[in-house]
């Protein structure tokens, strides 16, 4: 192979590098917000790594950078090779022998996998690409050198060699996950066009998406065709009495001993299937019918069980069911559980008042906030704002055109004044070109600032933070006014583009996740008020919430944690983020009979 080719390569590494390189402060600002959440074996030394990290932030960032340009040049090199980089010295031996160090290994490995899962599509069309560049005229398989692998191999050793505190490394990984990890998707949608604009495999993707096998779709029984042939094989619904009772223990079994019902609740639960067993032995319409009676009672159970606390109403109510179960009670049995849900959420009503009333004042304000948004990343885009102003326009001046915006029908020409300061202060920074433009820049500057101190005021932005800005600002006025030369011109044009481009790339990643949480979407909207979702905590346990509140717009969801009465607010993007990242799911206990029936009918066949 051609050093032409290996050269092309490398290249590629270096602009996943810098691409990365750009998304680290993200990285870090998710990183921390992690490490902040309370957990459960909290020693200290979460708050204590993630003190070091702010202290020490560029230090880290230089680390990564570094152990990623190792990872990526040594993966690039042995995808050319078709063999396997050795252990570099130095190196996080992932494949040492301790427990501690496997454990690691796995954690890093499952989080790649998860990362290429969700990048698949690009990943499988990168690696056509680097494939036949590397071998055009051969049928080989290499292993992808941009794999998922890759990166989290140079995260986890930047953090080993930053952070040696014993029992860091275990607490940085368990924070890893695909929605806090770097986002590798607008960096293999870069290298790929890289590769279409230099002719490699320019119709990559048309050939990815023609070689993928039709899905074959055979056509299986129903449950209740199954349930047919195995419990009633005569041709009708009646029941083979020792198949029903093997059928219904092994199903009872399954309900008692599922572990997403609190423990506490699991011996009443088992004593409640005893009492139902001989009611529904010869009922065909229980095992036959998805709106059986019976059925809804257990559906209400398991909600009135997922919201009791030790000790409380709740469980008392569930304790006392066993002897009070008989066929004609269950209907009465059944409401008695949702009246208890019912008196539950008023006494919660108070908590969620303050929850409520922030999700319609966001929700009012949504859509001037989402126009001031596009208002500025429109400007932003070009590459021509100074640094120190976009993080001044996204975090403080958006909240001056929001609100411009909700005024608009009142007040109709404070939008296009406010509109036109942002677009002056951001033109108050380009190089002057002459005496009168710069004379023109002195005139104009105190008022200018002093319209800015005011809405500043209005906005409520105050302290050490807006002192720094306005001191940052002074002086990049005065180095507007000062006369430059060709280089200096030279030099920021190219910043301009630098920039111009990765603000083009942020907003194709943006656009490409919108559209990957949009599929989760339907999910979130047949939530109703009731419905319980499991979310994932960030030390990786799970925790039922349940669903109090949506706002009428349905953008904002009010959670509560029965046990802890945590209330919480959701937007409805949020969750389906969280769902797509696997971080939350829909907790739908009207289908536990249904599954636990399905699956013992499945061990019994079997």
């Amino acid at each position: 192979m051609s050093g032409d080719r290996l050269s092309l390569l490398n290249t590629l590494a270096f602009t996943a590098v810098r691409l990365a390189a750009a998304e680290f402060e993200p990285f870090t600002e998710r990183l921390l917000l992690a490490l902040a959440q309370p957990a459960a074996e909290d020693d200290g030394l979460r708050a204590k790594i993630a003190q070091r990290l702010r202290d020490h932030t560029p230090a880290f960032h230089q680390l990564l950078r570094d152990s990623l340009q190792e990872e990526l040049l040594q993966a690039v090199e042995a995808a050319a090779e078709q063999g396997r980089a050795a252990v570099r010295s130095g190196a996080l031996d992932l494949s040492a022998d301790s427990f501690d160090a496997m454990q690691r290994r796995v954690q890093a490995e499952n989080l790649a996998q998860a990362l290429d899962r969700v990048h698949a599509d690009q990943l499988a069309i990168l690696g056509m690409r680097i494939t036949h560049w590397l071998w055009p005229d051969e049928l080989r398989t290499i292993a992808n050198p941009f794999r998922g692998l890759s990166f989290v191999n140079a995260v986890v050793e930047a953090w080993a060699k930053f952070e040696r505190e014993p029992g860091s490394l275990a607490v940085f990984m368990a924070q890893l996950r695909p929605a806090l990890f770097l986002p590798l998707g607008m960096l293999y949608e870069a290298l790929n066009r890289e590769l279409a604009v230099r002719g490699v495999l320019p119709d990559a993707e048309q050939r990815y998406q023609s070689e993928i096998p039709e899905l074959t779709i055979a056509v299986t029984p129903s449950t209740r065709d199954l349930l047919q042939a195995w419990l009633a094989p005569e041709g009708t619904l009646k029941l083979i009495p020792a198949k029903a009772d093997a059928l219904l223990e092994a199903m009872f079994d399954r309900l008692a001993n599922d572990e997403r019902l609190p423990f506490r609740t699991r011996k009443p639960v088992a004593l409640i299937a005893q009492a139902l067993m001989p009611l529904l032995r010869n009922d065909s319409d229980f095992f036959f019918g998805e709106d059986h009676p019976a059925r809804r009672f257990l559906a209400a159970l398991f909600d009135v069980a997922l919201a009791s606390s030790d000790g409380d109403a709740l469980s008392q109510q569930i304790a006392a069911l066993p002897e009070r179960v008989s066929s004609a009670a269950l209907p009465q049995l059944e409401a008695g559980l949702r009246q208890a849900l019912a008196a539950l959420d008023q006494a919660n009503a108070e908590l969620l008042t303050a929850q409520k009333t922030e999700a319609l004042r966001q929700e009012a304000g949504a859509a001037a906030l989402s126009a001031a948004e596009a208002d500025i990343a429109s400007r932003l885009e070009t590459g021509e704002v100074d640094p120190l102003l976009e993080d001044f326009l996204r975090r403080q001046w958006v909240q001056v055109l929001s609100f411009a915006r909700r005024v608009s029908d009142s007040k109709p020409e404070l939008l296009p004044a406010v509109t036109g300061l942002m677009d002056e202060l951001i033109g108050s920074l380009q190089p002057k070109q002459g005496a009168q433009e710069r004379r023109q820049m002195v005139e104009r500057l105190p008022s200018l600032v002093s319209t800015l101190n005011s809405w500043m005021n209005v906005i409520k932005w105050q302290g050490p933070e807006r002192e720094e800005f306005f001191a940052a600002l002074a002086e990049r006025h005065a180095a507007a006014l000062r006369p430059g030369d060709a280089r200096q011109a030279l030099e920021q044009r190219m910043e301009t583009v630098s920039r111009a481009s990765e603000h083009q790339l942020d907003r194709r990643a943006s656009e490409q996740q919108a559209a990957a949480d949009a599929a989760y979407l339907p999910v979130v909207h047949e939530l109703a008020p009731g419905a319980w979702v499991e979310l994932v905590r960030n030390d990786g346990s799970p925790v039922n919430c349940r669903l109090c509140w949506i706002s009428p717009a349905r953008s904002r969801l009010v959670f509560i944690v029965p046990q802890t009465k945590r209330v919480f607010m959701l937007r409805t993007e949020e969750l389906a983020r969280a769902l797509r990242a696997e971080r939350a799911s829909p907790v739908r206990v009207g289908t536990w009979a249904g599954d636990a029936l399905e699956a013992a009918l499945q061990d019994l066949r079997d």
